[in-house]
This record gives structure tokens, sequence and C-alpha cells, in this order.
């Protein structure tokens, strides 16, 4: 594993864009901060416009008011921070909304994949309302020593594996990284024979000026058009 430094990549281009430009901004009648914690400090993460703000946890009762207006069939995005650092996350999130019959696309960096209720989220996450999206680029590697990236691609690949026998319907999702990038990004490890389960987001210096079309759930519980930090 000893070619996984990230430093060995090219420098990313950081190309701003006028519009977002991936599925969530398209198809999410609502785009849910569940907080704004997170298990890593990522330098590209959204949450870095604003590091000051302080750690929250969006109320249930304000979010289950929020999907209460979304008819049968709309899409919600739970997101974070890290949204599988909080406690019973996916009976406080996600099964509202399926039980109103919306569609969920669960954004998370993986934490889940090492704690101990990992197989029941598996069990959880195996339905054809759910889509599973994982961030993993160069961003998520910065700062760890040689041994713990290699951990790290092992960890996603464990995931892909068991996500695939399951049925679940996932993606991993980089940051500013083009097909090549990924490529390479994957090669010679164990992800990469799930190299066809990996998308390019383009990198937004200031995602908070991007307007998208459904509505932006803060984990203050404000609702807004925008995505604010």
């Amino acid at each position: 594993m000893g070619e996984l430094k990230y430093q060995s990549f090219p420098p990313i281009p950081q190309v701003e864009k006028s519009e977002p430009d991936n599925e969530v901004y398209e198809r999410a009648s609502l785009i849910v901060q569940t907080t704004n914690r997170c298990s890593k400090r990522c330098p590209g993460c959204y949450l870095s416009e604003n590091p000051a703000t302080e750690n929250q946890e969006l109320d249930q009762s304000r979010y289950e008011e929020c999907i209460g207006g979304l008819k049968e069939g709309d899409t919600v995005a739970l997101r974070g921070g890290e949204i599988t650092l909080l406690q019973d996350w996916f009976e406080r999130f996600a099964t509202p909304a399926l039980e109103k019959g919306l569609k969920i696309i669960i954004e998370t960096n993986g934490y889940f994949i090492e704690t101990k209720d990992y197989q029941d989220v598996l069990e959880k996450m195996n339905n054809d309302k759910i889509s599973v999206r994982i961030s993993f680029d160069l961003e998520h590697l910065k700062g760890l020593q040689e041994e713990k990236v290699a951990s790290e691609f092992e960890k996603m690949a464990r995931f892909a594996e068991d996500a695939e026998n399951a049925g679940i319907n996932f993606g991993f999702y980089a940051l500013g990284m083009d097909g090549a990038q990924i490529q390479k990004f994957v090669q010679g490890t164990p992800l990469e024979q799930f190299t066809s389960k990996f998308h390019s987001l383009a990198f937004h210096p200031q995602i908070s000026n991007l307007k998208i079309n459904g509505q932006y759930l803060k984990s203050d519980g404000k609702l807004s058009d925008r995505i604010e930090v």
C-alpha cells in the first residue's frame, strides 16, 4: 500500500462553478443538515467556511414539521457534518421520512462502518427508497499516517462489498477529482474493483453561494434556499 500517499497526486483544480452539478441539489426537495458536528476536518468541506460554528443537532420535531409539507415520492437528503455520529440517527431522521413514503439520500463519510451497530445499519439501509453517498477522496485522507490511509481504503472496500451483497444502492463521491484522478486514486487498492461506483463532484469554493432547487434545513432549524454554513 506504499503508493497511497495523497501527496503523490497532482494538485486538484479548484474551479468555481456557477451552478451545482450533482443530483443532490437537483433531486432533493429538502436538504437536511442534521448536525454541524463531524468526525473529520477536511480542508475542502463546506463547514470550513464557518469553522466557528458551535456543535448543533437538529431538533427532531422541527425536522418532522418540515418533512410534513412534502409529498410521497419527494427526496430528502440527510447530511451533516456527519449524520452517523448522532445517537439513533436512523430512527430520528430516516424512519420518519420513510413512513411518509419519501426517498432518502444519506450523505456520510463512512463513520458508521467502524461502529458496533454496523450490521444493524446495513440492514436498515437495505431499502429501495434509500441511496447512500459516501464521501471519499484525497481531502478525506489529508493528515493521515500511511497505515491509516491503507485502513481507510480497506474500510470503504468492506462496506462496498457488504452493500453490493445486500443490494444497497450506494456510491462513492470524490470532491474535486475527475475520472482519471479517481482511477489513479483507487489503482492497486481494495477499492479498485469498485471504480464504477465512484462519482466526480466539482469543488465549489463557496458552496453557500449556490442556489438549490429545494430548501435547506440547517441544524439550527432555519430554512433557506441556499446551503448556509
